[in-house]
């Protein structure tokens, strides 16, 4: 089983095969069966992201003993906002609890208005792309492309 079955009933089947007989086919539920319990949530804040995937979740006696996923989209920036250790205390008394994440990215970097790519030399479109994925160490990096493309152009 798996969370595409989460929601379903489950089954299993005796069946009684004879040779030249019919198959007689015995379809019984299966009672008391673990708990698949699958969340999904988008952050919309940076305020608080603990305490709204907790929110996210049933309360820790609903999730007792059942297998918990709980999927999260969030900006990339704010991954060192989720305390990870903090939920899987908040889902001790789960039998298993995963958390996947899922950190989204600008798509792509956009150029003001009226500007024109190929006006742009390398290292202005490599500042703007830094600028905008908010890179830690950006103006170390935009040194280190100057170094580079200065000493290529030497070298050729």
């Amino acid at each position: 089983m798996d969370f595409g079955e989460a929601k379903e009933d489950r089954y299993f089947v005796i069946a009684d095969i004879e040779k030249g007989k019919d198959t007689q086919v015995d379809w019984r539920e299966l009672k008391g069966a673990r708990k698949f319990i699958d969340r999904r949530t988008v952050l919309r804040s940076n305020e608080n992201v603990t305490d709204a995937l907790k929110d996210a979740l049933p309360n820790p006696k609903e999730m007792s003993e059942a297998i918990v996923r709980l999927s999260v989209e969030y900006p990339r920036e704010w991954d060192a906002l989720i305390d990870e250790s903090a939920l899987r205390k908040y889902a001790e008394d789960t039998f298993e609890f995963h958390l996947v994440k899922r950190p989204q990215s600008e798509a792509r970097v956009r150029i003001a208005e009226g500007q024109v790519v190929s006006s742009l030399s390398p290292l202005d479109l490599l500042a703007q792309y830094f600028d905008a994925s908010k890179a830690k160490d950006a103006d170390e990096l935009k040194k280190l492309a100057q170094e580079i493309i200065f000493k290529d152009t030497i070298d050729t």
